[in-house]
Order: C-alpha cells, then structure tokens, then sequence
C-alpha cells in the first residue's frame, strides 16, 4: 500500500470539517455532527481503498521496489515465483538484421510474377455523342441499366 494511515486521517478529517462547515448553519449540532462523522468515516474508507487500488492491483509499490533492488531468483525457489513481471525485451538486433539481409529463396514464375490491373478507360460525357446519352437515359428510365 502507498502511504500510510496518516493520508486517511487527513483527508478524513478535512471532509469531515468542510461537511460540518457546510451544515452547522442549517441543522442542530447534533445532526451537524453525526454527518461530519459519517463523512469522516467514508472519506476514511475511500481514501484506504484508493491507496490499495495504488499499491496492490497498480502494483506502484512493487515496480518501485523492483526498480531499487534487482531480484535474482534461486534455481531451487518457489517461494517468489511469480511475483515479479520482467518487463525488459530481449535484445533481437542482430537476428533482426539478418533476417533483412536474406533474400528470400522463392523463385518468381510468370504464374506469381507481379502485373499491374489495367481497368478499360472510362468515357466522359463529352466524347459520347447525342445519340448514346439518350439510349443511356432510357435504358436509366426503363430501369434495365440498373
């Protein structure tokens, strides 16, 4: 856990003094502390539960511990067996750099060799002559070119 009971006592104790600020002028004393403690109370719980969510699931706690002392398990130790996430990569530079150097062994036949797609060309308005543009809006009309 991060920190320690002194930040839930804190800010505790703040929430629990602006409740009785806010509600000293509007309610009997007693009410008026009854809230402030209930606000203590969960501002206590919340700010507990922030500080285990901080340090046991965000695992700051253990990162910060395994970034001051490195762990190096015993062949024969169980007992600190995965607790630990090595978050360091292997250095792949050399196997990388060959693997970019080597030609690849396949031989290209006319069957796999690369041929651009050619689409036929299309036409503009302007080249097609009367006659076609209106066999094209009555095909178009009559709902056969669609």
């Amino acid at each position: 856990m991060i920190g320690s009971w002194r930040w839930n006592f804190t800010l505790g104790l703040i929430g629990g003094l602006i409740t009785f600020l806010l509600s000293v002028f509007d309610n009997i004393l007693t009410t008026t502390l009854l809230n402030s403690l209930y606000c203590f109370l969960i501002t206590f719980a919340l700010v507990y539960a922030f500080r285990w969510i901080l340090g046991t699931i965000a695992g700051l706690r253990q990162f910060a511990t395994a970034n001051e002392q490195e762990i190096s398990p015993e062949p024969g130790a169980e007992a600190g067996k995965g607790t630990n996430i090595d978050l360091r990569t292997p250095d792949d530079g050399d196997s990388l750099n060959e693997l970019l150097k080597r030609q690849p062994d396949v031989e290209q036949n006319e069957e796999t060799a690369f041929s651009p797609i050619n689409p036929p060309r299309l036409v503009s308005a302007k080249k097609l002559g009367p006659e076609k543009m209106a066999e094209a809006v009555r095909r178009m009309s009559d709902g056969e070119g669609w």
